[in-house]
């Protein structure tokens, strides 16, 4: 009778302490439906509070304004040379002194420094790059940490990749999101099983984003990581068990 009700609550430990195919799977559909088609939100990079931005202005064939070095070789020399927008919103470029561009996009800067520059200038080209999209990703991830993206458009899915994966105790239906807006943090949750994130506002990442991966309940099981694994722990459990109520029923 013991025996039976031991063996009962293993199994059940047991089968609680695996993780289904249906909390691990990115994305799931319907495989009966075909050819799906979603129309991606994208919100342009939206420069903010302490961001460094690279300015370079040519005009004729002279250089004004450009930086001294074009090939960064890491974050700090980008930091030490590009323009850093200040706690009011402002860079401050030589001749052209404080320009306001908190808020603005890259583009809308670069048209706001080419109408500064028309005052002055007749012939002139205006690039203006960001310092990456830098995010951090923390919680349930193989390599937790922050990483810096030199690109435009920076996914979800990219830095998942980024980071190793999702472990195994990751909840993937509730990842949170922290984004900062102006002096306040908006929380949003994504579910990375279904497909409709594709038209979600926040899959397409921003600067400064910060990524919270919560585990499942089952990782307080602490059973193991596999089905295989949580196998082999409890069959080590039960035969402990039978050999203590053997060395029992013997004395």
């Amino acid at each position: 009778m013991y025996i039976r009700i031991i063996t009962l609550l293993s199994l059940i430990i047991m089968a609680a302490s695996c993780v289904p195919v249906s909390e691990m799977a990115y994305l799931q559909t319907d495989k009966a439906v075909e050819d799906q088609e979603y129309e991606v939100k994208y919100d342009d990079y939206v420069v903010g509070y302490n961001d460094i931005l690279h300015v370079q202005i040519t005009i004729k064939e002279e250089q004004y304004l450009e930086q001294p070095n074009r090939n960064y070789a890491s974050d700090a020399s980008f930091f030490l040379s590009g323009y850093t927008v200040d706690k009011n919103g402002y860079i401050e470029l030589p001749i052209l002194g404080e320009v306001y561009v908190f808020g603005s996009t890259i583009a809308q800067i670069k048209d706001r420094l080419s109408e500064l520059l028309s005052s002055y200038y007749t012939k002139y080209v205006v690039r203006v790059k960001p310092n990456g999209v830098k995010i951090t990703i923390l919680g349930e991830v193989n390599r937790p940490g922050a990483y810096t993206f030199y690109q435009n458009n920076v996914t979800i899915f990219h830095l998942i990749a980024s980071s190793g994966d999702l472990s195994t105790f990751a909840n993937r239906k509730q990842i949170k999101i922290l984004r900062h807006t102006d002096d306040n943090v908006k929380v949003h949750y994504l579910d990375l099983t279904n497909q409709d994130i594709f038209t979600s506002d926040f899959y397409y990442l921003q600067p400064e984003d910060v990524i919270y991966v919560e585990p499942l309940g089952v990782k307080t099981w602490g059973i193991g990581t596999t089905g295989f694994s949580s196998v082999v722990t409890i069959t080590s459990i039960i035969s402990s068990i039978f050999l203590v109520v053997n060395v029992i029923s013997r004395s």
